[in-house]
This record gives C-alpha cells, structure tokens and sequence, in this order.
C-alpha cells in the first residue's frame, strides 16, 4: 500500500469489520447488522475508500513502487480531495 493511502487509514482492522458487516447486511439483510452496516453518506465514503484501495492494489500489481504511487497521489489534487473524503471526519 503507498504510505499516502495507507496514512490515511486510521484503524485497518475497523476499516475491514465495516466492510464486512456492510456487505453482510446488504447482501442478507440481515437486521442484526443493520446498526453497524454503512449507510447514506457513510456507505458513500466506504465506497470511495474501497474504489482508493482498489486503484492502489491494481497500481502496485501491474509494477508502480509505492513511492511512485505516493507520487501520483501527492500531484493529483482530485485524488488527494478523494482521500481526504473517503477517509477524513467530514
């Protein structure tokens, strides 16, 4: 993970259990999960945060070093708009 993105994740294992009970509760629906499933603006967020990651991943698969990635983020204001978004307390 580029160190610009992986800063931006304050807690990855909190980031992974929402993933998770989001997508359990929209794909079951299941009320059990109803209350720590992502919804409205934050299901948005989560959505743009997976999109980042994502992007990131396919990056450094097809051969970009982390620093290069870094590179990138630090010369695209719209993706560093896009950070600021999906991780950040707006």
């Amino acid at each position: 993970m580029p160190p610009s993105l992986d800063a931006a994740i304050a807690d990855c294992e909190a980031l992974a259990a929402l993933v998770g009970w989001t997508r359990n509760y929209f794909t079951h629906w299941n009320p059990k999960l109803e209350r720590k499933a992502a919804k409205d603006d934050d299901l948005v967020r989560l959505t743009e945060a997976l999109r980042l990651i994502l992007e990131a991943l396919l990056l450094l698969e097809v051969g970009f070093a982390p620093d290069e990635i870094g590179a990138l983020v630090a010369s695209n204001p719209a993706v560093k708009r896009d950070i600021a978004y999906a991780f950040g307390d707006e």
